[in-house]
């Protein structure tokens, strides 16, 4: 009997682990505002920002609406190969002007690959560019639980504006390389991730024996290039 309840023991302690190393699945993630950040803008006793200003207020307080639904914003499949983040279509409150709410593009990845496709909608169109996979990442010793999953810290800082980083929590428990936005490059599945605008957060967690990934190919296609320039000013990150 006790060499019977060991056995059980350690096939409990196998399955978990298993479970826990599973590279097919979904993740759920919701999204906050970035409070401390846009505090810290609108504090500031400067002039000159003018209508920027008035318009990032505006911004708050449209993005405060609708993330206070707390609820899926990001859903993120992926398998052995690849990935893929789409943004969910969601109800919006009535007192929320929709053209003050900057979306999520959709994201694609090879899982070896470094480059990576973004799908999103500017003026009407849709487009569709590859992009470089080529994030620098400062990884930490600061840790943290995220979905039940212990999670270490990584800081991105944009070479352009020192000042402006990304701080990011991801898991090697997940041994899956993706990310609910276009900063790529960690050794593990990011759960959280603080950008200017927004904190993005896993809130679910589910694998599966099985998930097919569709890469998107509809759209017009831009070059990095052309992508660059069009994005050139405010960046919805």
């Amino acid at each position: 009997m006790k060499y019977f309840n060991n056995y059980l023991f350690l096939l409990f302690i196998f399955c978990t682990l298993s479970s826990k190393s599973q590279k097919v699945g979904f993740v759920e993630y919701g999204i906050d505002f970035n409070k401390e950040s846009f505090e810290e803008f609108l504090n500031k006793k400067d002039e000159s920002k003018g209508r920027a200003y008035m318009f990032l207020k505006k911004v708050k307080l449209a993005h405060k609406k609708v993330y206070s639904q707390d609820i899926t914003f990001i859903k993120l499949k992926f398998n052995q190969h690849e990935y893929r983040a789409d943004p969910v279509e969601i109800m919006f409150p009535e007192t929320v002007n929709q053209q003050m709410i900057i979306r999520n593009p959709t994201i694609y990845g090879g899982l070896k690959q470094k480059k990576y496709l973004e799908k999103f909608k500017k003026q009407g169109n849709v487009y569709l560019v590859e992009l470089p996979n080529n994030f620098e990442w400062e990884i930490t010793n600061e840790h943290k639980i995220i979905a039940g999953y212990k999670c270490r810290k990584a800081i991105l800082r944009k070479e352009s504006n020192p000042k402006l980083s990304y701080i990011v929590w991801f898991t090697s428990q997940i041994p899956v390389a993706f990310t609910p936005v276009r900063y790529h490059g960690l050794p593990g599945a990011t759960l959280a991730i603080k950008t200017p605008l927004k904190y993005i957060y896993a809130k679910n967690i589910e694998f599966k024996e099985d998930v097919e990934v569709e890469k998107p190919t509809e759209g017009i296609k831009l070059s990095a290039k052309e992508y660059e320039e069009m994005m050139t000013g405010f960046k919805p990150y």
